[in-house]
């Protein structure tokens, strides 16, 4: 079955880029060398039709890709009558060309596959390239996901005593910071009670004013603890480069 879509955020320099199909808008894995012709270059924008295919890492790619938007061959002319004086002339002299270019052409035959061949060399490093490329940003997005979780646990102990002691707190009714006694309190009120009325520019901090030394000190707290979880991630990354060979 072929689709159809348009080409975008192409990448000159290693050959490849996506194809945004018209039906589902999903961005298809595109390669140079699965287009009809390679000179000039697909342009983003571009449209054109192809095959979906999974390759070996269980990705869709695109196949067979053939331009929409440019122009096709023009039709070859009709042939003239055979049997003109003529067309006999051409004919022999189209024998003698002959004669002298399928030497020249089995030579050029040679090269050309010597030249393909090398260039599907080419293209196979690339892919290579691009897929260790890959694997090492879902390694640093693995690292960081465990650096956040190892972060929550070292707080854990710390959310649990906080927790106990917002089941103090009940909505009863009181709106204004006026009414607050602590900043937990008002933290409370705005998160669980309806109709308050102490976060006036909606930045999600509660009496700015009225506590503003206690949420500085909460601030300070939970800096603190990201820069321990960043800390953590760069000395993980660290060791990973170091045990590589």
């Amino acid at each position: 079955m072929r689709y159809h879509g348009t080409i975008m955020r192409w990448d000159y320099e290693l050959g490849f880029g996506f194809i945004k199909e018209e039906q589902t808008k999903a961005e298809i894995f595109a390669h140079i060398g699965e287009f009809e012709t390679e000179n000039p270059p697909p342009r983003d924008g571009e449209t054109v039709s192809f095959e979906i295919v999974s390759n070996q890492r269980g990705t869709e790619e695109a196949k067979n890709i053939e331009y929409l938007n440019r122009r096709q061959p023009a039709a070859a002319a009709a042939e003239p009558n055979e049997n003109s004086p003529k067309n006999l002339n051409r004919w022999l002299a189209g024998m003698a060309a002959a004669l002298v270019g399928i030497p020249l052409l089995g030579a050029a035959g040679y090269y050309g596959l010597d030249y393909w061949q090398t260039y599907r060399a080419g293209q196979t490093n690339n892919a290579v390239v691009v897929d260790e490329v890959a694997e090492k940003m879902l390694a640093e997005r693995r690292a960081w996901k465990e650096a956040v979780e190892a972060t929550e646990k070292r707080r854990s102990p710390k959310a649990a005593a906080q927790a106990a002691v917002t089941t103090a707190f009940t909505c009863d009714g009181r709106e204004h910071c006026s009414q607050m006694k602590s900043y937990e309190e008002a933290e409370f009120f705005l998160n669980h009670c309806p109709n308050v009325k102490m976060d006036g520019d909606k930045d999600g901090i509660p009496c700015e004013e009225q506590f503003a030394a206690e949420i500085s000190r909460e601030s300070a707290k939970r800096a603190g603890e990201a820069d321990k979880g960043l800390k953590w991630f760069d000395d993980h990354i660290g060791d990973q480069n170091r045990r590589k060979p």
